[in-house]
């Protein structure tokens, strides 16, 4: 998060205000403050340019001072979600086992309206990257689909554990303990082998359609590793192999040149100040035009093209100039 406002510049009163003054297009989020916030604690949402604003209390010990942070819709519903994941989210996860929803008549409708708000978070910044429902549609399955991975996963988990528990002839067993059909337990004890099946197919699939992109040069690391990041940089661009830049480029950027079909001559660059050595390649590494590291600069860390290359954190992407590429 970063800080916009905040004391001793602004009084609280002044940071309250704040939001509304800026645009007209803020809204606060009354029931998300009420499920996570502390006294004195706000949250709005910026509808059009997918920002979340918090008010908080910041800092440690007698240091701490009210501040207005600004947050990208990304950051933010990550941040809201591991929140609520132990209060709001898990009571929704049992209604029917939920004791505060018996002991609060009318509760549940907090927790449904908490939802909203952190729902309406993500359906707004996707909403602001794709172009149609059908898009927006596409990115809700692939969350599904993450869901039905780790649910066939747990369902080999209880397969196993039945197998071990029961051992050879744990069909038999298995319904007698869990008082079902014959086919019923059978079904039940062969979701380990159709998980595994699955992953398999899975993997051979991804072989067999994913293109893997290598540096054309060594670029001093294991050659998994270095595969690795140059595929997480090209991604879905189309890497052109018979082209080779102009003119000889420094000793540092050669191991890391690619050619884009669409974009021309590029470096596959780990962007400054998202680059994380432990981090996830494919939330650092991206594709910059050969003018455009050569005009910021760069820094060699860990055998990488470091540079400071203007990159927007939502959409994931370098942003330049047409003058910047170079066929």
């Amino acid at each position: 998060m970063v800080t916009i406002f905040r004391e001793p510049d602004h009084s609280y009163e002044d940071l309250v205000e704040m939001p509304e003054v800026m645009s007209e297009d803020i809204e606060e989020l009354p029931a998300l403050t009420a499920a996570i916030a502390r006294p004195g604690e706000r949250l709005w949402q910026h509808e059009s340019n997918a920002l979340v604003y918090r008010l908080w209390r910041k800092g440690r010990g007698k240091r701490t001072y009210w501040a207005l942070d600004e947050e990208n819709f990304i950051k933010a519903h990550e941040r809201l979600s591991k929140e609520l994941a132990d209060t709001v989210l898990a009571r929704l996860r049992r209604p029917g086992r939920c004791e505060e929803y018996a002991i609060v008549p009318g509760s549940e409708d907090n927790d449904l309206a908490a939802v909203e708000e952190l729902d309406r978070i993500w359906l707004t910044g996707i909403r602001g990257l794709t172009s149609t429902p059908v898009d927006v549609d596409g990115a809700i399955r692939l969350r599904m689909r993450d869901i039905r991975a780790e649910l066939a996963r747990l369902k080999a988990l209880r397969a196993r554990n039945l197998q071990e528990s029961y051992g050879e002839d744990a069909t038999a067993h298995v319904a007698a303990a869990l008082e079902c059909s014959h086919a019923d337990a059978h079904s039940v004890l062969g979701a380990r082998e159709r998980y595994e099946r699955w992953i398999r197919a899975g993997a051979a699939h991804a072989r067999d359609t994913i293109p893997v992109h290598r540096p054309p040069g060594s670029t001093g690391l294991p050659d998994d590793q270095a595969v690795r990041l140059m595929t997480a940089a090209c991604w879905t661009e189309t890497v052109l192999y018979d082209r080779m830049y102009p003119q000889p480029l420094p000793s540092d950027l050669a191991p890391w040149y690619v050619y884009i079909e669409a974009r021309g001559h590029c470096i596959a660059v780990a962007v400054e100040g998202v680059y994380r050595p432990e981090g996830d390649p494919w939330e650092y590494m991206t594709i910059a035009p050969v003018k455009l590291v050569l005009a910021v600069g760069w820094a060699m860390q860990d055998s990488l093209v470091v540079s400071p290359v203007p990159y927007d954190m939502i959409i994931g992407a370098v942003l330049w100039d047409d003058g910047d590429n170079e066929f």
